[in-house]
């Protein structure tokens, strides 16, 4: 049985199709670059979440393709 995770079921009541891609992971290369190449994706439909907390305690919340970088100059404006 596969868990279903919160994204699932949100994609699932919005009627969104998706497909679900395993592969072994492998702690020495987690990387979403190398995760694209594994499940044989192009590396601009692998996405990563990056999580960050500024000085004042804010918290913020990055979905990015496994191709780029968030550019912190430009997040915090």
């Amino acid at each position: 049985m596969k868990i279903k995770t919160n994204a699932m079921r949100i994609l699932e009541q919005k009627n969104i199709s998706f497909e679900i891609k395993s592969y072994e992971f492998d702690e020495e290369f987690s990387d979403a670059q190398t995760t694209a190449q594994k499940i044989n994706l192009p590396e601009e439909q692998v996405f990563k979440t990056i999580i960050m907390r500024n000085e004042h305690k804010q918290i913020f919340v990055f979905c990015v393709p496994s191709n780029s970088e968030v550019n912190l100059k430009k997040c915090v404006q």
